[in-house]
């Protein structure tokens, strides 16, 4: 009976690891979203990073976003960094800026019209469907067991000096995501969604310090999963 039981609860262990995780609740699809038709035009601005630490995470999310597109059967471009940079700081200009003179915190009322106005620019000379804005950020992620929990996805805790033995963590920490934004044409927003990549930091037993991790962006899967949960929406049949 004790060996059944043992057997039964493993096969239950399994089954809850299978579940995948909910997609974050703020994650946002227009009321009157379609996907776009296959052969459709998408642009992609140059992907930017919320932390200087995320930099080298750029490259590997801009081919992950073309790669997983071009095989959803979409044709992609992706603005020329110097292009966007140009026409942003033009289209910043025109709503007087995005972060307040007095205090530095960003204007999100400007913030948004300025990329509408962008995707509005883009759209007109692309005739591109869509236009995607993507980013790496930092998100919550809440710590179970051996591993954290957030924006759709599941990690284990990257840990140093355990030896064979175990840990578990509660409490929340922060994960990498992959933030999409996806305008149409006109400037409407169609997608805000979310997915989780990476945990960037390790627990250091040895040291007793927590570290970002020196190869975060060392596997390109980790990216390739976040990416595919935030392009669900617009990828999934």
């Amino acid at each position: 009976m004790n060996q059944l039981l043992i057997i039964l609860s493993a096969l239950l262990l399994v089954a809850c690891a299978s579940v995948a995780p909910a997609l974050p609740s703020d994650n946002h699809v227009a009321v009157n979203f379609q996907r776009p038709d296959a052969g459709a035009f998408i642009v992609m601005l140059p992907p930017e990073a919320e932390l200087p630490e995320l930099q080298p995470g750029l490259a590997p999310l801009k081919a992950q976003l073309h790669k997983q597109l071009r095989a959803a059967g979409y044709r992609v471009a992706i603005l020329d960094e110097s292009n966007y940079a140009t026409i942003w700081a033009q289209e910043v200009q025109v709503v007087g800026g995005i972060y307040d003179p007095v205090t530095g915190n960003p204007r999100e009322t400007e913030f948004s019209r300025a990329l509408v106005a962008l995707a509005q620019r883009v759209g007109a000379e692309t005739k591109a469907v869509l236009i995607l804005r993507p980013r790496l950020i930092m998100r919550t992620a809440k710590l179970t067991g051996a591993g954290a929990v957030w924006d759709g996805q599941q990690r284990r805790v990257p840990t140093l000096g355990l030896d064979g033995g175990s840990i578990r963590y509660d409490g929340n920490t922060q994960g990498v995501s992959v933030q999409l934004i996806a305008l149409t044409s006109n400037g409407a927003l169609a997608l805000r969604t979310y997915g989780g990549a990476s945990l960037p930091w390790r627990a250091n037993l040895i040291t007793k310090q927590n570290e970002f991790r020196p190869d975060l962006f060392d596997n390109d899967g980790e990216v390739s999963d976040a990416v595919a949960l935030a392009l669900g929406p617009l990828v999934s049949k």
